[in-house]
């Protein structure tokens, strides 16, 4: 078969599986005329691909027999191709056969897919094959399927791909009609997969319901990059300057055409050039299908459906559903507009119109739950009203509350008000923005060693609901009851204990504001007191347990220099706390009377691999779990262990190596604890369900938030936890005019870690895009986004080499914490150091060593090594931390320990000795002008941040910035120092009710 062949058989396969059964023969004969040998090479390639939508996603138990009947798969199954051991067939494609498989050096489960071996020989299936592989494994992103390698043995090519346990949209059309808010939330995340592919060069080209999978826990997987357009390097995406390749010709080229006829765009069905813009116009083909149950373009064969998409306008949604809100009809209709002008120009303007719907929406419903008959039913919603400080717990029925306002139109006339009243749109934004839910979350987690941990994906999507709005909470607890939620709010360097009464709908102070610091807050088990931990006024550092009513009144001291918080026996009567013994250099864990009295030592270990955080009592009086420390130096390492109460006996709890810890909960039924811990480098805290006594384990959540503390009602019905927030943007300005600010990034929920400049004048950086902390680079303003680093572990805090030939970072695995460094390309990444702790490395100014700060031993210093690595050097045998290089290479400024006891920022001669200079107070970050004479400093002390530059000459200090709001996370000047780069954005912490976690 020549190649102008087997691009007609291809075109006409294309077309005919995307259209139902009964209308292929019809289709067929019009198509192929009288080539009855074409039709007969469309029909073979139509036999591998009868029941590969419904197969691909079946569990293999499940597969009927008779699917693996095949000739290639009687071959495979059973044998080992490459690192996989073959262990059943899944389905099969047009595109080949894909295969259950077990990865024998990985130990975990994998989808292979074959390329069948008729096709071996075939140029144009071959390429496909391979673009597949290449396009998907260029991205990393949770919403695109994993693809671990391309591979080719025993004359087998194959793609090996994780394997994604749930259905496709396509089933879930048939099955099911879409609430709203749930075809925004997959819109959402299909638009934020694009969104990662069009920043990566790569227009899918393909989009729709057989190619999209969806997750049993909510998340959806964008599959076959099979048909996708690799824009060349040197080009941006951007719509204008794709524009003036089109051909000039716009008849339709049917041997041109790539993709499935009922989701093409017009530029598709014309056989033009394709950008961006083409995805989102078949996206609004499946959003549309999502909504109404039908696409918007019909007809009898495929060249009807394209003559549809040319020239017919869709029927209106609000025709087909009179309940749609305005604004998703108006999202719909400007994503399937034919002029792609007239389109919305990028997936991630989509993507912020869909993501601000969607909370609006959830936030609508939030108000229909809190209906007046409702809240007499709720005891956690009685009594609310708009001025309340907290917001009340929902019910959780989505689909109730979803039919309610289907009913009544009420997100339309919501939407309606909100336009006509601007200070509620306000209002409600700002709120809305807080429900979002998880946003992009991670494909993979893995624990030691960088390996996938046998951490499953929870089953049912976790309902979130945000019930403060004060912005600074560090700590909450749910009293067993239910009734109050007690938390600590941080407002600049003072602490307070609130407790909120729901049935009262009032807010009392358990303990005013001051200056000394407070932590573990919990309730006794019958609800009436609060127990927390407060700092010495005196003897700083040190912390006594204190109980207070929480109808209010005065405290009392329970426990002196407590190490921990308390976890009550099953009858209230004990209780069981962690201590530090250091005269003997013991860590123990202690039961004591519920009054504090009668203390006595059921277990101890060397502090070196002591207990850490809070005992947790099982509710059968049987078992205390707690943490302990991997006892390997240098190295944050921590196990969960069992202990028996009756004898002390202590014993692993699974074997997982978690990256940091926090408390633990045990569930009622005591088959289960609630973990929040942070699980892999470069992750927030988490809330994971680790099951007892086996230690599976099972997330609760999964996203770029950051979590902190669990508690319980006594039923186990509402888990609470405090949810943190860091929304950050890089901005760019003019040295000289630093408020004159360019905001390069629009990446709402992304985190990003350390800033420089090339000598060429791009920016280099640090993020969490695609799940994991890696290096990125652009230019200066925000185009040819690149990333520079692309392994599993987190990478940050770059570098720019002042030659530009390398940037060094930070690289953290297992608890280590290393120096790399990548040519400026990102190619050929190389460890420089191999010490357990080397932070914040600085390059000095001819490129020759990295600066860095060490620990070994548990004892700090300043070192460098060579950017050719080699043996660490020490250049200042004590603790300097932030060390900074100055550009001309004689001094360093780093904080520094003064003999007051004080923190400063102190300059140091470049080969070591006494400070130089010193300030006091240690500002919050510095960097060096680019002549050496004075320091940029940051200052965070009004709750928000501006720069200030510091004289070294004369000790003047100038206000360079005088912003009102928000922090400054990093900054840093171009190596000319014309230009101001920095990382800018808001924290936030609040108390949200997390349901469906059962």
């Amino acid at each position: 078969m020549n190649l102008e062949r087997f691009k007609q058989v291809e075109a006409i396969f294309n077309a005919v599986i995307a259209l139902p059964p009964a209308e292929r023969e019809s289709f067929l004969r019009e198509s192929c005329g009288g080539d009855e040998g074409l039709r007969r090479e469309v029909e073979s390639l139509l036999s591998f691909d009868e029941s590969f939508a419904s197969v691909i996603d079946t569990p293999p138990e499940s597969l009927a027999a008779e699917l693996l009947a095949t000739p290639q798969s009687a071959q495979i199954i059973g044998n080992t191709i490459g690192r996989y051991h073959i262990l059943s067939l899944l389905g099969k494609g047009g595109m080949g056969e894909v295969y259950l498989a077990e990865d024998g050096e990985l130990q975990r489960k994998a989808a292979l897919k074959f390329l069948p071996t008729e096709f071996l020989n075939s140029e144009e299936r071959l390429r496909r094959f391979v673009r597949e592989a290449r396009a998907a494994s260029a991205l990393n992103h949770p919403n695109i399927l994993t693809i671990y390698e391309i591979g080719n043995d025993k004359g087998l090519r194959f793609i090996a791909s994780e394997l994604v346990n749930g259905i496709t949209l396509r089933e879930k059309l048939r099955s099911a009609t879409m609430v709203f808010t749930e075809a925004l939330e997959i819109a959402a995340q299909i638009a934020s997969a694009l969104d990662a592919a069009h920043a990566g060069g790569i227009v899918h080209r393909d989009i729709k319901p057989e190619n999209l999978m969806l997750r049993r826990d909510g998340l959806v997987k964008v599959l076959d990059f099979g048909l996708a357009k690799l824009t060349e390097a040197s080009q941006d995406i951007s719509p204008t300057h794709l524009d003036q390749h089109e051909p000039l010709n716009s008849k339709i080229n049917p041997s041109a055409m790539m993709g499935t006829p009922n989701y093409m765009s017009p530029e598709q069905a014309q056989g033009l050039a394709v950008d961006a813009r083409t995805d989102i116009f078949s996206l609004g083909i499946v959003l549309y299908e999502m909504l109404a149950g039908k696409t918007p373009f019909a007809g009898e064969t495929a060249s009807e459906v394209i003559a549809a998409i040319l020239q017919n306008q869709p029927t209106p949604l609000a025709s087909l559903l009179p309940e749609v809100p305005r604004e998703l009809e108006r999202i719909v209709e400007k994503m399937l507009c034919k002029n792609r002008q007239d389109r919305y120009q990028t997936i991630n303007e989509l993507l912020i119109d869909l993501r601000d719907l969607k909370s609006e929406l959830d936030f609508q419903i939030k108000l229909e739950r809190s209906s007046p008959a409702q809240r007499m039913e709720d005891p956690l919603l009685k009594g609310t009203n708009a001025h309340s400080p907290m917001r009340a717990k929902e019910n959780f029925n989505q689909e109730a509350a979803v039919t309610t306002i289907r009913r009544a139109s009420r997100a339309a006339y919501f939407l309606e008000q909100t336009k006509r009243h601007k200070t509620l749109m306000v209002i409600c934004l700002l709120v809305s923005a807080m429900l979002i839910g998880f946003g992009s979350s991670f494909i993979k987690r893995s624990f030691s060693n960088g390996e996938p941990t046998p951490v499953r994906a929870y089953s049912m999507p976790v309902k979130q609901t945000q019930v403060t709005t004060v912005g600074a909470v560090i700590e909450a607890k749910i009293s067993p009851d239910g009734q109050s939620v007690a938390y600590i709010s941080q407002e600049g360097a003072q602490y307070a204990i609130y407790l909120w009464q729901v049935a009262e709908n009032r807010t009392l102070t358990i303990l005013a504001p001051s200056k000394d610091e407070l932590t573990r807050l919990d309730f006794a088990p019958d609800s009436q007191h609060i127990f927390y931990r407060q700092m010495d006024a005196i003897e700083r550092g040190f912390f006594h347990l204190y109980r207070v009513p929480t109808a209010g009144g005065a405290s009392e001291k329970i426990i002196a220099l407590a190490d921990s918080f308390i976890s009550f026996s099953p009858d209230w009567r004990e209780i069981a706390f962690r201590k530090e013994d250091f005269d003997n250099q013991k860590s123990q864990i202690l039961i004591a009377n519920a009054d504090g009295t009668g203390e006595r030592v059921i277990v101890e270990r060397n502090r070196a691999e002591g207990f850490t955080y809070d005992p947790a009592w099982s509710p059968d009086g049987k078992t205390i779990v707690c943490w302990v420390n991997d006892a390997i130096p240098d190295i944050q390492e921590f196990s969960l262990v069992s202990i028996n109460v009756a004898d002390g006996a202590m014993s692993p709890l699974g074997s997982t190596k978690w990256r940091w810890p926090n408390p633990l909960r045990w569930m009622p039924d005591g088959k289960e604890l609630l973990v929040n811990a942070i699980a892999h480098a470069g992750e927030w805290f988490q809330i994971f369900r680790v099951a007892f006594p086996s230690g599976d384990i099972e997330r609760v959540t999964n996203d770029f938030y950051k979590y902190e503390g669990v508690s319980l009602t006594a039923d186990g019905a509402s888990l609470l936890t405090v949810q943190g927030r860091q929304e950050t943007n890089i901005y760019v300005a003019p040295a000289q005019e630093p408020m004159n600010l360019q905001r390069l990034t629009e990446m709402s929920g992304l985190l990003y870690y350390g800033i420089a400049w090339t000598p060429d004048g791009k920016i280099v950086y640090g993020s969490n895009a695609g799940g994991r902390r890696n290096i990125w680079m652009m230019e200066a303003d925000g185009s040819h986004l690149q990333q520079i680093t692309k392994d599993s572990f987190a990478n940050y805090d770059p570098i720019v080499t002042p030659d530009g030939r390398y940037i060094v970072y930070q690289c953290e695995r297992t608890g280590r914490f290393n120096i790399w460094r990548v040519n400026i390309d990102g190619s050929n990444p190389i460890q420089l150091t191999n010490g357990d702790i080397e932070l914040r490395p600085c390059v000095t100014p001819d490129s020759r060593w990295v600066v860095f700060e060490g620990k070994k031993n548990e004892v700090a210093y300043l070192g460098k090594v060579s950017i050719d690595g080699g043996e660490v050097q020490e250049v200042i045998p004590q603790t300097c931390n932030y060390a900074k290089v100055s550009p001309d290479g004689k001094t360093v400024a780093c904080e520094y320990w003064l003999e007051s006891w004080k923190p400063s920022l102190s300059i140091f001669p470049i080969d070591g000795g006494k400070p130089i200079k010193s300030f006091v107070p240690r500002p919050s970050d510095w960097q060096w002008s680019t002549d050496s004479r004075s320091l940029i400093l940051v200052d965070h002390t009004q709750g928000f941040s501006n720069l200030f530059r510091a004289s070294l000459i004369n000790n003047s200090r100038t206000q360079l910035t005088n912003f009102k709001n928000d922090r400054i996370f990093a900054y840093a000047l171009s190596r000319d120092g014309k230009k101001l780069a920095m990382l800018r954005g808001s924290v936030s912490s609040e108390v949200i009710i997390i349901s469906n976690f059962h």
